[in-house]
Order: C-alpha cells, then sequence, then structure tokens
C-alpha cells in the first residue's frame, strides 16, 4: 500500500530525474515541473489496480473545499490493493515515457 509520502515521493524522484538530465526547464522547451507531476499523476491512476483516483470523482460536486473534502472520504483506502513498490513504479513509469520517446 503507497502512503501518501510515498506518492509524493514518486513525484519528488521523477522530478530529480528530470532536472538530472536537463529535461525539467520550461524556458529550454523541456518539461515544467506541473508537466512531470502530471505524468506522474496519469501513471498512478493508469495502473492496475490505480493507486489514485481520477480527479474528476474528486471534483465532481465541484471545486470548493467541503465539496472536494466531502469526495476525499469516499475514496479512503483507494489503491490499497495495489502492491507495488515506489521502484516498481518508478520503472514502470520509465518504460512507459520510454515507449512513446519517438512521438
Amino acid at each position: 500500500l503507497l502512503e501518501s509520502s510515498q506518492k509524493s515521493y514518486i513525484s519528488i524522484r521523477m522530478k530529480f530525474w528530470a532536472k538530472t538530465h536537463d529535461v525539467n526547464c520550461p524556458k529550454d522547451r523541456t518539461m515544467s515541473s506541473m508537466a512531470i507531476i502530471s505524468l506522474v499523476a496519469f501513471h498512478l491512476q493508469t495502473r492496475h489496480p490505480p493507486i489514485l483516483p481520477a480527479f474528476s470523482g474528486l471534483l465532481k460536486d465541484g471545486a470548493d473545499f467541503a465539496s472536494v473534502q466531502r469526495n476525499v472520504v469516499l475514496f479512503k483506502g483507494f489503491g490499497s490493493t495495489n502492491k507495488e513498490s515506489v521502484a516498481e513504479l518508478f520503472v514502470s513509469l520509465m518504460s512507459k515515457l520510454l515507449a512513446v520517446k519517438d512521438l
């Protein structure tokens, strides 16, 4: 089960990798931090079983704090059946990115 801190670690690790490989600088026409975090979120949402719920489910009743807070409770324990480690998730994300490299 990935806890919130582990999900954050995946994003931080990905940002570190991108910075190390000079692909985290929008002024140089590479990925922004927001793009990187969005890729990580998408990856976690598309695992089998998914680790993060679709954001549309969290925002279905509106984007105000009270609505989102009510919907977050509905997703308690979401993703707990996925047993992939942080390392496995990082490698699978990198594999996914390499698969579309030529696009």
